[in-house]
């Protein structure tokens, strides 16, 4: 039977049943009811689960900048060379 056209949640739900009822595993049937709703990627997904306003137009997301040792006095070789002590104390950890 040929899935039904449509971007909705509703249609799509009702592809992805029809396919699992016809034998395919879920996984792939959410593939399939995906891509022929058009939606492909990852971020259409999401958007058709939830359709959200934008907050903020021409904005990408920018993540928050972690805090920084160097603020605290710290020079980018005293760093460097902290990090890796630490590193090889946690590789020799478990190794035991």
């Amino acid at each position: 039977m040929p899935l039904r056209k449509g971007k909705s949640q509703a249609i799509l739900s009702a592809n992805i049943r029809q396919l699992v009822h016809e034998g395919y595993p879920v996984k792939q049937a959410a593939a399939i009811a995906y891509k022929t709703a058009g939606l492909s990627n990852r971020k259409d997904r999401k958007m058709a689960k939830r359709k959200r306003k934008s907050h903020r137009k021409g904005r990408k997301h920018v993540t928050k900048k972690r805090k920084s040792r160097a603020k605290k006095g710290w020079s980018p070789a005293k760093l460097r060379s902290y990090k890796r002590a630490k590193r090889n104390l946690i590789n020799q950890y478990n190794r035991m």
